[in-house]
């Protein structure tokens, strides 16, 4: 009966054994390595375009300025200009500047609806590159009213443009509006106007 138990002992002996063998070895393995450390980065945050250099000319209509025909037929119906109905009216104009690849303008216009409780006016600038092809469109389109509002657009001349020619526009065939500013200005450190 003594040998009969003999083995059971002996085998949980082994695993107790065994077990605190483990449990020592665990005890005894290698700090883990410490975590790594965080390099401080710095991020580049830039610098907001400052928009001062005056580009087109005659931005209030004093005078026709670099603008094209149609400045004659949008003058003298009050104050600035009314452009439409429609953008293919004749009293539709616009003006050409140099522009570089990549450079931004921002455009500011002050307009109003005419004889209507809304209409919808449009930026637009057109792309042109050095062979004079057209390249694309910048524009957005804003709702005016009969009070007269300040409204803003930011537009990216793309890669292979060389020049970009400024409209004064109604949106869709049924807009009158009157514009007493269409101002496009080039980032700080632009050289020169046009």
């Amino acid at each position: 009966m003594l040998l009969r138990k003999k083995p059971v002992f002996l085998m949980k002996f082994t695993v107790v054994l065994m077990f605190a063998t483990l449990l020592s070895a665990c005890d005894k393995a290698p700090d883990p390595a410490p975590p790594p450390k965080v390099q401080p980065t710095t991020v580049l945050v830039a610098a907001p375009v400052k928009y001062s250099i005056q580009i087109n000319s005659s931005p209030l209509f004093e005078s026709q300025g670099g603008w094209g025909a149609g400045y004659l037929q949008a003058v003298g119906h009050g104050s600035g200009v009314v452009v439409g109905p429609g953008t293919e009216n004749p009293n539709v104009f616009a003006q050409g500047f140099v522009a570089k690849p990549l450079e931004t303008f921002k455009l500011v216009a002050r307009a109003s609806s005419v004889d209507k409780p809304q209409a919808m006016g449009r930026f637009q600038i057109n792309w042109v590159g050095e062979d004079n092809n057209f390249i694309s469109v910048s524009s957005e389109t804003f709702e005016v009213t009969p009070e007269e509002k300040t409204f803003e657009y930011i537009a990216t001349a793309p890669a292979n443009a060389a020049k970009g020619i400024l409209y004064v526009v109604a949106d869709g065939q049924d807009n009158v509006v009157r514009y007493t500013e269409m101002r496009l200005l080039g980032a700080e450190g632009r050289t020169g106007p046009n």
